[in-house]
């Protein structure tokens, strides 16, 4: 299906300017339906993870604004230049995976990069890298996701050469970002500023610095993409999707009455602490994984001492498992009945992106 064509979306898009640079907000509306995975998962087994109504409401209705405790828990985080010692020695140990759907022969629409810091400073990385390979960052770090909407393919348009194209102006553009002060946001919005190759996409972009609390995360999501903070067994945050209607979420183009606002992007401030897991992921991960079972498989593979690189191909092997089973029960599953499609059960076959990052000090791993 062709994505709709919404009214003036050219001009709201155009007068945005730089008054982004001075508030978070403004944005239109706009996109299309996506189109829609199957290798063996090793050491983990799906029979033993429940699945919960949160992980459900958090998706497609309900706690929008994530899991409450966490809210109170973990107010806005600042991050300032004169951290404590404490704070510098924090450590972000990360890798992704991306595996497209095996009824694609164009590679899928998904993509992913990270930005890095070593001792030779910034570094990136992305799905043409990943093997299960892990980086380990001192100080910051940047990560994101972007999907793109397979209903372009009827059209002869192959809607990945433009979220490949996202992912890499995105990644250019967090290495000119200040590593105590990171904006995802303005990242988002001015890679989408500079596509031009034809399509849309889902994006997430989260970043990571050390702060005062522990470590300071901050991100922008726009559609169904997102990210979810683990600690020990717990979910403790999950971020809510933004859809005009099920299964049609808000998505960027270079074409601008083809794309929401990247303004209409939705922001978050969080304080995370050393322990904690953060998993980014496209739809193909999140309609087909509870934030539950996710934890529950993260739990796992830490105390396996297994390497987040490592850790984002189970899960991207895992959710292909889920992505061929008709019978079980899912977020996208759940979603589509509560959107009144009272039979829908089973997977959603879809590409599947996954980075992991573990925040750490004096680990290990």
């Amino acid at each position: 299906m062709m994505p709709r064509q919404i009214a003036r979306m050219g001009r709201q898009q155009a007068t945005v300017g730089k008054s982004f640079l001075r508030a978070f907000g403004g944005g239109s509306s706009a996109i299309c339906s996506r189109a829609v995975v199957s290798k063996s998962a090793q050491g983990f087994r799906l029979a033993a993870l429940g699945r919960s109504a949160a992980g459900t409401s958090s998706r497609f209705g309900g706690n929008k604004g994530g899991l409450s405790k966490f809210s109170t828990e973990c107010g806005a985080a600042s991050v300032t230049p004169g951290t404590t010692q404490k704070a510098t020695e924090l450590e972000f140990y990360c890798g992704g995976a991306m595996y497209p759907s095996v009824d694609k022969t164009n590679g899928g629409e998904d993509s992913f990069f990270v930005t890095y810091v070593n001792d030779n400073g910034l570094q990136s990385t992305g799905e043409a890298d990943a093997e299960d390979e892990s980086y380990m960052s001192k100080g910051f770090m940047m990560m994101g996701v972007a999907d793109g909407v397979g209903g372009w393919a009827t059209s002869g348009v192959d809607a990945g050469h433009y979220s490949r194209q996202l992912m890499h102006l995105s990644n250019e553009f967090s290495l000119k970002e200040d590593p105590s002060n990171p904006n995802p946001k303005r990242v988002l919005f001015q890679a989408v500023q500079n596509t031009d190759k034809k399509g849309s996409a889902t994006v997430c972009i989260v970043s990571l610095s050390p702060s005062e609390q522990g470590a300071s995360l901050r991100a922008a999501n726009l559609g169904d993409s997102g990210f979810i903070v683990i600690r020990q067994k717990q979910v403790m945050f999950v971020s809510p999707i933004q859809q005009h209607s099920f299964n049609f979420p808000y998505q960027v183009s270079s074409i601008p009455q083809y794309s929401d606002s990247p303004m209409k992007a939705e922001t978050f401030n969080l304080d995370v602490l050393p322990g904690d897991t953060v998993i980014l992921g496209s739809d193909g991960l999140l309609d087909n994984l509870f934030p539950d079972e996710m934890a529950t498989i993260v739990y796992q593979a830490k105390a396996n001492g297994t390497k987040p690189g490592e850790l984002a191909h189970i899960l991207a092997k895992i959710t292909m498992e889920v992505a061929i089973d008709k019978k079980r029960e899912t977020p996208f599953a759940a979603g589509a009945r509560q959107a009144g499609f009272p039979h829908e059960y089973g997977g959603k076959m879809d590409d599947v992106s996954v980075v992991v990052a573990y925040i750490q000090q004096g680990s290990k791993l």
